[in-house]
């Protein structure tokens, strides 16, 4: 379903990592493991590694399954990386992406909606709440490992639609992955991939939205 492109906004859903989160996971375990751990736990060419695991997470399984699977995959050194990864999770909350946290309260101040859509472990959402005050101005997030259904399947983006009373034509949603916005899109959400701050307020003033 296309979304409509004259309808006022009023709402602005937010993806967390790489959108309103500088989210690092090779912090956990810098000064933990030596730097050559740390490559062959983040590489993206293991398909038993850590981002299909994070993906799992995200879907709901829990960290203690997930230490054990990777685990089963994996020899010394990186046997019980991922161990040392959750000890530290904390750690990989860099800070807001650069501008965020004014465009958030900019919004706010406009009298528009900001929420929250995110994959993320359900075992971890209360890191970025805890270390990242601005998230606060959040009037909600929905978290795939809480549901237990992830984007870009269309059941995550009804859900948050249908939890914080938006209008889907009113709506826009920006995230930093292209099948993540395509998912959007196809719910009837203005969506956009995410290129930083400034770029978001143009593309919001140019939806009439004064930030």
């Amino acid at each position: 379903m296309a979304a409509a492109t004259d309808a006022p906004i009023t709402d602005v859903l937010f993806d967390f990592a790489g959108v309103l989160v500088d989210w690092r996971p090779e912090l956990a375990l810098r000064g933990r493991v030596p730097q050559d751990v740390i490559d062959g736990f983040l590489d993206h060419g293991d398909p038993h590694g850590f981002w299909a695991f994070d993906d799992l997470r995200d879907a709901g399984m829990p960290g203690r399954e997930v230490c054990a699977a990777y685990d089963a995959w994996h020899e010394p050194p990186l046997r019980g990386a991922y161990r040392v990864y959750l000890d530290n999770i904390a750690q990989t909350i860099a800070g807001m992406m650069p501008g965020m946290d004014a465009l958030l309260h900019d919004l706010a101040a406009a009298g528009v909606g900001v929420w929250g859509l995110t994959n993320w472990s359900a075992e971890d959402i209360d890191a970025p709440f805890t270390r990242l005050p601005a998230l606060a101005m959040l009037g909600g997030t929905v978290v795939s490992g809480r549901e237990r259904c992830v984007k870009p399947t269309a059941d995550i983006y009804r859900l948050a639609l249908s939890r914080f009373g938006l209008d889907a034509a009113r709506t826009v949603f920006f995230d930093d992955k292209p099948e993540n916005v395509a998912g959007a899109e196809a719910c009837g959400i203005r969506a956009h991939v995410f290129a930083g701050a400034q770029a978001v307020r143009e593309t919001l003033r140019g939806c009439g939205v004064a930030v």
